[in-house]
């Protein structure tokens, strides 16, 4: 559910899990490629395949309105044990932060990658990391995060902000438009109408 500015204010509007997935959108697009972002960028990619093909249908035994998958099953599996293992290796515990006379909960690293996590927890300004990315993906954001946060055919990652959003700009949008075979007809179509009002001068 996005949260809107009020009228009159020059600010953007702000969706949830925005503002947690966007330091992470940024880390997957900083042009490096080392273990820890081809794990984040994995985990989202099968992400995509296990939230993908779902349409809506009829149950036969109540006649309510369920989900069924109508994707390939083998890729549906195979995105399920990546997925398994790719979480499995990042442990949390719970942890309480006091702060007067209150308790906050929290959760911090236990292990990373590289072992024990060492860092401070939580995490200050730069040294942005894998354990990072994945405790604001999937928990900050109750999970949404995985599923907000996608690849573009130019290879960038963007923040889903709306549901038909495949796109990280309208630039990408047009042009794998313009490759689907309703395009190009509808661009031949112009094409001919350009070429006869131009032959019978009836250009405007």
């Amino acid at each position: 559910m996005r949260r809107q500015e009020r009228h009159g204010t020059e600010r953007k509007r702000e969706f949830a899990a925005e503002k947690h997935c966007q330091r992470a959108v940024d880390w997957l697009n900083c042009g490096q490629d080392d273990p820890g972002r081809r794990r984040i960028r994995q985990l989202l990619r099968m992400i995509h395949v296990l939230s993908s093909n779902w349409v809506e249908v009829i149950d036969k035994d109540d006649g309510e309105p369920a989900l069924s998958y109508r994707g390939p099953r083998e890729e549906y599996a195979r995105a399920y044990k990546a997925v398994f293992r790719l979480l499995s290796r990042y442990k949390f515990s719970p942890l309480i932060l006091p702060f007067a006379d209150r308790m906050i909960p929290q959760w911090t690293p236990i292990s990373g990658p590289g072992g024990r996590f060492k860092r401070r927890w939580p995490p200050d300004a730069g040294g942005y990391d894998d354990v990072q990315a994945v405790f604001e993906l999937a928990w900050m954001t109750d999970g949404e995060g995985l599923k907000k946060v996608r690849e573009c055919l130019c290879g960038k990652w963007f923040f889903v902000k709306f549901a038909h959003q495949k796109f990280c700009s309208a630039p990408c949008r047009d042009k794998a438009n313009k490759s689907l075979p309703k395009w190009k007809e509808y661009r031949r179509k112009k094409a001919r109408e350009y070429y006869w009002l131009h032959k019978n001068k009836n250009i405007k």
